[in-house]
């Protein structure tokens, strides 16, 4: 199914139909206004429809099935702008053999954009693209489990700013049984409406690139901030004088790379515990093997375990029976010239937790000034420890900074 919120309109040129269709006779055009570029040129999305005996790019061979359930070839989204040769951006293509109406592969169509729906059974997912220049801007994605309860989770992400938050159904003392995937809320917060809990998710890019020693995260990288600018603020009044930041983003499936911008931590005394000290703590939860993993609450006890990183690099065991990893630590040149402690963990045997709970305490004298975290904590346990967010981006290096290279949209 195709859905468009742009005019249709305009007269599809020879070499256009030539560059779309070629030696397709089914192909079946049809012309969509989409706004204007950054440079202002009009720019139209045209909708390229093919027969049963035909295929649109990508396609399988068995084809597409339209919402009735009747076979056809599959439909090519294409990109045309004044001056410019005609560039495909998608094929939609629903070819799972569920009953009509329960599956979906549409877009909508607006001031150069392309919204695309996706639903496929359990997973929903929707992702905006700027159309000129072609890049992606914002996925929101939910997987549930059928027959599961509370096995929806929401990640939305955000690809300019590399922020993933994730919302998830509430576990309470008689929980109402609920499944599927929750309403994306109408704002972000650690209980952003009734039944519902959020948090930040750290995220794992694709591909194999790895941050360099000696180097500091940029804008690639979840960020906490003790100013009440990113993160939740637990404890504390925020400061921008005395300013604390957690960055932390995966560079491997066993590998978490965390970096602290902590001024004030060279003044604090070091007690002799780890709790009387600047750190980061890591609560991990959920087996990937679990069917309601990344969903983890604080109404999971035995399933939440603890790790203390002093910013010395030396991991400690908290609550529960942590995989405790190899720290590797190094001192870099921040964002804004600031010097950072950066903390890279792996897992020898990889860790088999699923869900990820940071929280920075930064301390102050004999107490604790300001703790921030990536979701709430309610009797001492964390509220929600959302999965790691594999998203289709990637980080390069650019003058000593691990920053965002670019958005990488599914290939048409």
């Amino acid at each position: 199914m195709l859905f468009v919120g742009g005019a249709a309109g305009g007269t599809l040129g020879a070499a256009d139909r030539s560059a779309i269709c070629g030696a397709r006779q089914s192909c079946d055009v049809t012309l969509h206004e989409a706004g204007q570029s950054s440079d202002r040129i009009a720019l139209t999305v045209a909708e390229a429809r093919f027969g049963p005996a035909e295929r649109a790019a990508e396609a399988p061979d068995s084809g597409c099935l339209t919402d009735a359930g009747q076979r056809y070839g599959g439909t090519e989204i294409w990109r045309l702008k004044d001056g410019t040769p005609p560039l495909r951006v998608l094929t939609l293509c629903n070819w799972l053999d569920n009953p009509p109406g329960v599956d979906q592969d549409a877009i909508r169509v607006a001031d150069n954009r392309i919204v695309r729906v996706y639903r496929y059974g359990n997973l929903a997912e929707t992702e905006t693209f700027e159309l000129d220049p072609w890049h992606q801007l914002h996925q929101r994605l939910c997987e549930s489990k059928p027959g599961t309860p509370y096995s929806g989770d929401i990640v939305d992400f955000d690809f300019a700013t590399f922020v993933a938050k994730s919302v998830v159904f509430d576990r309470t003392p008689r929980p109402k049984w609920a499944t599927g995937c929750p309403t994306w809320p109408e704002r972000f917060a650690i209980r952003p409406a009734r039944g519902l809990v959020g948090g930040y998710a750290i995220v794992l890019p694709n591909g194999d690139a790895r941050l360099p020693k000696g180097a500091a995260l940029g804008s690639c990288g979840l960020r906490l901030s003790t100013d009440g600018k990113s993160g939740f603020l637990l404890r504390g009044r925020p400061s921008e004088k005395d300013r604390a930041e957690l960055r932390a983003i995966f560079d491997g499936a066993a590998s978490l790379v965390l970096q602290v911008d902590d001024a004030t931590a060279a003044s604090v005394a070091q007690g002799a515990s780890w709790k009387d000290r600047p750190r980061v703590e890591l609560w991990t939860g959920g087996s990937s093997s679990n069917p309601d993993f990344g969903t983890r609450t604080r109404r999971d006890p035995p399933s939440i375990d603890q790790i203390a990183i002093t910013l010395d690099g030396v991991p400690h065991p908290g609550l529960g029976d942590p995989i405790l990893p190899d720290v590797e630590r190094w001192e870099a040149e921040g964002p804004g010239h600031r010097p950072v402690t950066v903390l890279r963990l792996r897992w020898a045997k990889g860790n088999p937790k699923d869900g990820w709970f940071l929280m920075y305490v930064q301390r102050e004298g004999r107490g604790t000034a300001r703790a921030v975290a990536s979701a709430g904590v309610a009797h001492r346990r964390p509220l929600y420890l959302p999965s790691a967010a594999d998203e289709p981006v990637a980080c390069r290096l650019e003058a000593g900074l691990w920053n965002i290279a670019e958005a990488k949209p599914p290939s048409p």
